[in-house]
């Protein structure tokens, strides 16, 4: 029913139903043409809409036309108003210059034609957003536990979290124990001790890794990471959160660097002096 409304009320280009045309436009001398047009469309009752002979006349005879026509300034505002209602309703003006278009094409809307709520639309996003965070747990959990909360109360939340261990129990209460990333950037770039990551978005770092002790050898960028960690430190523009994580408390999965193998260096312990004693006498002589 909504969208007959505003699509009647599309193709007649006023600016409100017919009780309130009054109070927007004054009774005017187009006043009584355009209640008989927006009657005729919203099935009202007024006699001169049931009228046959009026029918032609009320559909094809454009408001803006004629000698009660209504002129450009009522024109401005009834078109205020019925984008103003298409807003309201829809959410937006997205879809409204459709509205416009059909309505100029006929009197009644084309087959099918419809006009979304904005609470329709809402839920299908809602829906949406479900499935897509049904299917990756670790990205809702980073958008709606730390990065959103973190963006938005800023050090009263970050107090609540320091030094707590993340995903920990809350991830695993959604079924996984490690974040996931891609490596962006270490320092140094040998033998780290801090590693930058990707988590919501792989060239955008938004989470940093501190080690008490340096990782062995390197990585290329890009590399797939699973870590937890101790949470230490935040910003929030551009977004970071920064955690200690203990390698050998297993709290990083998929570091594969290794150290280039070292010299043998010198042998151990002093060299061993000549031979003991001097040599035995010369060779007999042969006789």
């Amino acid at each position: 029913m909504a969208t007959v409304l505003i699509f009647a009320a599309s193709f007649l280009g006023v600016a409100c139903l017919v009780g309130g045309l009054a109070t927007l436009l004054g009774r005017g001398a187009g006043e009584v043409q355009m209640e008989q047009r927006l009657d005729f469309h919203t099935s009202g009752t007024n006699s001169l809409s049931k009228s046959k002979q009026n029918e032609p006349t009320l559909l094809n005879t454009p408001l803006n036309d004629g000698p009660n026509a209504l002129d450009a300034n009522a024109r401005k505002t009834a078109l205020t108003y019925v984008t103003n209602l298409y807003n309201q309703y829809h959410g937006s003006n997205e879809g409204f210059d459709k509205v416009q278009t059909a309505a100029k094409a006929g009197a009644f809307p084309p087959a099918g034609f419809t006009i979304e709520s904005g609470a329709d639309i809402a839920r299908k996003k809602a829906e949406e957003q479900a499935k897509i965070d049904a299917a990756n747990p670790i990205l809702a959990f980073w958008r709606d536990i730390v990065r959103e909360p973190l963006q938005k109360e800023g050090d009263t939340y970050f107090a609540a979290m320091n030094e707590a261990l993340l995903p920990g129990e809350p991830g695993k209460t959604k079924g996984f124990e490690k974040f996931k990333a891609k490596l962006i950037s270490m320092e140094p770039a040998t033998k780290p001790k801090t590693l930058v990551l990707g988590l919501e978005k792989p060239d955008v770092p938004d989470v940093t890794l501190k080690f008490e002790e340096p990782l062995p050898g390197t990585m290329e960028p890009g590399a797939d990471l699973e870590f937890e960690g101790k949470v230490v430190g935040y910003k929030k523009e551009p977004f970071m959160l920064t955690l200690e994580v203990d390698p050998e408390q297993k709290q990083l999965v998929g570091w594969t660097g290794k150290n280039a193998p070292g010299s043998k260096g010198p042998a151990k312990g002093p060299a061993k002096g000549p031979a003991k004693g001097p040599a035995k006498g010369p060779a007999k002589a042969a006789k």
